[in-house]
């Protein structure tokens, strides 16, 4: 299970006044990834893109931080989307490890106008933090026990933390295309975590194989795959409740 934070939302959308390809550029050269997970850093491994910059001097002056070296420490995709992404196993444990996220969260928030948190399942110094100062937040969780109490335990935590005022999505992922098929049904995801509108991914084990081993997403890979329709319907009723 992971939460995923979108942490800015863009009312004011550009891609009235643009071409749809225009917009899709320049919505993705204003929108960063910010990967979380210091122990994996998978999100730049999912596209085989690994940050070789030696962090060890600026952890522990996280006041060095600054845009320019921003730009220097980033990933980017063709499509303009820029990563930040850091295999630091350690990082959660250094004396400054949490200036250092919080110096490189103010930066990005200063330079992009749409930011997505990958927030790993573990407590964290920032873990709190960016859980109170999210705009939407969207908890991911797969059809087991396991899964499942971690997933009620976070979406109560929040709760408890900010009550109504944020939206949660929560997510269903690695369902098979019927219900009936799965060890828990919708009804009973909405009885557990108290909720209604769950929403879910479907399982497509041969899609998301070939995104990781050809290091794309998987929109790039089959745009009409049940997996990215689900992923693009539930991306759109949030942004479209987030501007009403």
């Amino acid at each position: 299970m992971r939460t995923s934070t979108r942490v800015c939302s863009d009312v004011n959308s550009p891609e009235t006044a643009i071409s749809g390809t225009e917009a899709q550029a320049e919505r993705a050269a204003s929108t960063c990834l910010v990967d979380l997970d210091f122990q994996s850093a998978n999100c730049g491994a999912y596209l085989n893109q690994f940050n070789q910059f030696d962090l060890a001097g600026i952890i522990g002056q996280p006041e060095r931080l600054d845009v320019e070296l921003m730009d220097v420490i980033k990933l980017s995709r063709p499509s303009g989307l820029t990563l930040y992404s850091f295999e630091r196993p350690q990082l959660p444990f250094e004396p400054r490890g949490a200036d250092f996220v919080f110096r490189l969260l103010d930066l990005v928030a200063y330079r992009f106008d749409d930011i997505v948190i990958d927030l790993p399942n573990i407590e964290t110094p920032w873990h709190e933090s960016v859980l109170r100062t999210s705009d939407e937040i969207f908890i991911v969780f797969e059809l087991n026990v396991a899964s499942l109490r971690q997933g009620k335990r976070l979406y109560k935590k929040i709760r408890e933390l900010r009550g109504n005022g944020v939206s949660i999505t929560l997510v269903a992922n690695k369902h098979k295309r019927k219900w009936f098929g799965n060890h828990f049904s919708r009804s009973e995801l909405e009885k557990i975590f108290k909720a209604p509108h769950i929403k879910s991914l479907v399982l497509d084990n041969a899609l998301l194989a070939d995104a990781l081993n050809r290091a794309i997403l998987p929109s790039e890979v089959d745009s009409r795959a049940r997996f990215n329709k689900d992923l693009k319907r539930m991306f759109k009723e949030r942004l479209d409740n987030a501007q009403r």
